[in-house]
């Protein structure tokens, strides 16, 4: 119940330092400030306090899809560090909301899914998290724990991966592991609260802003319009720890090509983290284009292409065994 009213006051708070923030914004600070003293003194903590709240009404959604055992610590303290500057969806929510979406492959959404998700669990911003231990073999080492967390930080209005995080800690106990990562929670959580409020200062026109470039119809080149398309394909890098970590991936790309073949944009329609991401804009950027062009006559457009990633490797000793 305290819980629940500390929520409407913060929300309140939040309306409030809104609107009180608006009406300041028609002033000159150095002209409200330099009155007086007394109102130096009066407005400096009331200015502290309303910053205070407005950070509190973010609200942050954490999720586990796939919780490995053991992983109850880890999240316990994230929710902890993460509930000092943030209004944390309670976990449970959180997790049955995520699960009824049955997403197929819960660390590889579309911006579409993600921005459904956020809706629905009604937070600003939501986190994804994979943690776990695993014992390991190298030709340096004959047997080793490894403990990682692997964080995926993402935007509700505009379903874009703010960020991807990966961590790791090897020792010759898991215990030993486990506590490391634990110890360094707290810097991995600074960083992503820093990822937030700096994605905050962001207009809401420019974080909504789309492309101006019309979409290619499907299918593609009917009524005579041929879409943009490269001279030559290139095919992006499956990633070092992708492989370590047998990620399997889809990545879908948004391309905008004016009508002289340059490219003026790319926008992550699919995320995928592990570095795959980079990857793929990295090889896109690279290309050179033919424009799109209708009846031989050029055109500005936007193309959307999908790159598949799995790991052939480990694909190759199954078939083997």
């Amino acid at each position: 119940m305290r819980s629940h009213q500390f929520t409407i006051v913060r929300s309140v708070c939040g309306q409030f330092t809104a609107a009180v923030l608006s009406k300041f914004s028609e002033y000159r600070l150095p002209d409200i400030l330099g009155s007086s003293f007394n109102n130096r003194f009066f407005l400096l903590p009331i200015l502290f306090l309303l910053f205070s709240f407005s950070t509190y009404s973010q609200k942050i959604a954490i999720v586990t899809p796939d919780p490995a055992p053991g992983s109850e610590s880890a999240l316990r303290e994230i929710n902890a560090l993460f509930s000092r500057e943030f209004d944390v969806v309670p976990g449970s929510m959180s997790e049955m909301i995520f699960a009824a979406m049955k997403f197929e492959r819960p660390f590889n959404l579309s911006t579409e899914d993600a921005v459904k998700f956020g809706e629905s669990v009604g937070s600003n911003y939501f986190l994804l998290l994979r943690t776990d231990t695993l014992r390991r073999t190298s030709f340096e080492r004959e047997a080793y724990f490894e403990s990682y967390i692997t964080f995926f930080l993402v935007s509700c209005k505009t379903g874009k991966l703010l960020s991807w995080k990966f961590y790791k800690f090897e020792e010759d106990s898991p215990g030993a592991s486990e506590k490391k990562l634990l110890d360094s929670l707290g810097s991995y959580v600074s960083e992503l609260t820093k990822t937030i409020r700096e994605n905050n200062r962001i207009g809401p026109d420019d974080e909504a802003a789309g492309s101006k470039f019309e979409i290619a119809p499907e299918p593609a080149g009917s009524n005579d319009l041929r879409p943009p398309m490269p001279y030559l394909r290139k095919k992006p890098e499956y990633t070092k720890i992708a492989g370590i970590y047998d990620v399997l991936a889809t990545v879908d790309v948004a391309v905008d090509i004016d009508q002289e073949g340059n490219l003026k944009n790319t926008e992550i329609l699919r995320w995928a983290g592990y570095g795959l991401d980079e990857s793929v804009l990295e090889t896109v950027r690279s290309l050179r284009w033919r424009p799109a062009d209708s009846g031989g006559k050029p055109l500005a457009m936007r193309v959307l292409l999908r790159y598949n990633f799995k790991n052939i490797d480990s694909e190759s000793e199954l078939n083997n065994r």
